[in-house]
């Protein structure tokens, strides 16, 4: 998963990965507001929505621009140079400005039942509108998913602690049920009903550490913290 996400092929000859050593996590308190900020902060979907309601507030000014009345002012100045005698003589009255011509002029402009501009523009606030209601559906998600992590996070930290506390227990409980046994106050059955209380123990305090570390690296992928957690840089 991790080389297709990367765009890589997969080689025929893989195997799969086994893991090497037990998962290991210590448990810790979450802060949820500053998660949230940083979660909204990084998000490229949500900057890539709010940029979408930026572009077509800009889309809407324009269609609403376009279905306005229009007047426009328009005017010149000039000088002309009639001279009889020479070339000469016509570009010195240009130059001196000795016969000035000037005009100016208005237009103006009524669009009546312009189906398009109205069309562009309900189509620009629609448009608009579903971008807005996309991104705080996003902001709102974002901030969901912070909060049950956290929560998810401090649960399983709980329970290390109490799995890590009933995993000694059960340690203390076998090493006496031993002890019974070479002395003949107990039985085979006494000894094997403790190793399974220790191995259940054992089990519940993995699972809480997985727990912390699947959803501590979830937590991580949504502030956009976790390429930098691990030291990837991207090209």
């Amino acid at each position: 998963d991790l080389m297709r996400l990367f765009g890589r092929p997969v080689p025929p000859t893989f195997a799969g990965y086994a893991s090497g050593e037990r998962p290991s996590a210590d448990g810790h308190e979450v802060d949820v507001a500053g998660d949230i900020a940083r979660a909204l902060q990084n998000s490229p979907a949500l900057k890539s929505l709010k940029m979408g309601v930026a572009l077509t507030e800009i889309d809407i000014r324009v269609a609403v621009a376009t279905a306005r009345p229009r007047l426009d002012f328009a005017g010149s100045v000039g000088a002309t140079g009639s001279s009889n005698n020479t070339l000469s003589d016509s570009a010195s009255q240009t130059l001196s400005f000795d016969k000035t011509t000037w005009s100016a002029g208005l237009t103006f402009e009524l669009p009546i039942q312009n189906r398009a501009a109205r069309g562009a523009e309900q189509a620009a606030r629609l448009t608009g509108e579903r971008a807005t209601v996309d991104a705080g559906d996003l902001e709102l998600a974002i901030r969901d998913g912070v909060a049950r992590l956290g929560a998810r996070i401090r649960a399983a930290s709980q329970r290390q602690q109490l799995a890590s506390a009933a995993v000694g227990y059960a340690g203390q409980n076998l090493e006496a049920e031993r002890a019974r046994f070479e002395v003949g106050r107990s039985t085979n059955n006494d000894v094997l009903l403790r190793q399974q209380e220790l191995k259940q123990a054992q089990i519940q305090l993995a699972r809480a550490i997985v727990d912390i570390l699947v959803n501590d690296a979830a937590l991580a992928a949504l502030t956009g913290d976790i390429l930098d957690r691990y030291g990837i840089k991207l090209p």
